[in-house]
């Protein structure tokens, strides 16, 4: 079935700065409906967000990081068209027209998350009950973290408690034992405003995924619950790209301090 629709130029700028940013976590691209939403290539967490000039469109396509260097090709101050065939999408300003071939069959790496898979997800989510954390986390923060995650080789952004205060907490990078340059350990830390909203096990540490920390122009929301499983939490980030709202949710178990 054949499709078009158009980009204007923040669409398509917002659209390339998305797949810069997850296509070091995600293969392939995959749009329900003008919905992403899709588990990244370790498996440590889940993206969502809406296009809203994709909508009524389904399709996936392979390689994001191709996919961006073949986009970069268009004019960034035009409009883009976007066509859909039973084969291909295309992406044109007008002049140069950019042919990527769907995939085909139960080839993708990172397939759409049905709404009845998502629901089971959230239903293990403790709604009825007050977050342990939620905390807005400065934008000039986030680059920030994922910058010392990046020059640390930091396995985890950590959510650590203050020894002597555990209704305190902070969030800390740190760095990958034997990549610092005299053999010590470096760490980034940055306490949380608001701490611990309710208690959880005194000695123990959340640890994150740095992708949502990757969304660097913006605010990011975190918010920790309790699932279902009382030694698991749920992990959810909000933030922006442009005009998109993007949400990521991941679920950690409570690690002792020493374990």
């Amino acid at each position: 079935m054949k499709k078009r629709s158009e980009l204007t130029e923040d669409q398509f700028k917002d659209l390339c700065a998305f797949l810069s940013i997850i296509g070091t976590r995600f293969k392939d691209f995959t749009i329900v409906q003008g919905c992403f939403r899709s588990r990244s290539d370790d498996l440590t967490c889940l993206i969502e967000t809406h296009f809203e000039c994709f909508d009524g469109m389904d399709f996936a396509l392979s390689g994001i990081k191709a996919f961006v260097r073949m986009l970069s090709t268009l004019d960034k101050t035009s409009s883009i068209e976007v066509r859909l065939d039973d084969e291909s999408v295309f992406f044109s300003d007008g002049q140069v027209i950019v042919d990527l071939k769907k995939i085909q069959g139960n080839f993708n790496e990172n397939p759409f998350v049905p709404d009845d898979e998502m629901k089971r997800i959230l239903d293990q989510v403790a709604n009825d009950e007050s977050p342990i954390i939620k905390e807005t986390i400065h934008r000039s923060v986030v680059s920030n973290i994922g910058k010392m995650y990046r020059d640390f080789r930091a396995k985890a952004v950590t959510i650590r408690q203050q020894k002597g205060d555990p209704s305190k907490g902070y969030l800390v990078v740190e760095e990958n034992p034997g990549y610092g340059p005299s053999g010590a350990t470096r760490r980034y830390t940055v306490g949380l405003k608001t701490g611990f909203l309710t208690p959880i096990k005194e000695g123990t540490r959340i640890n994150m995924t740095n992708l949502p920390y990757l969304f660097n122009k913006s605010d990011v929301t975190l918010e920790v619950k309790r699932f279902t499983d009382a030694e698991i939490v749920a992990i959810m980030h909000k933030a922006t790209v442009g005009y998109l709202s993007i949400s990521t949710f991941g679920r950690s178990a409570l690690v002792e301090e020493d374990a």
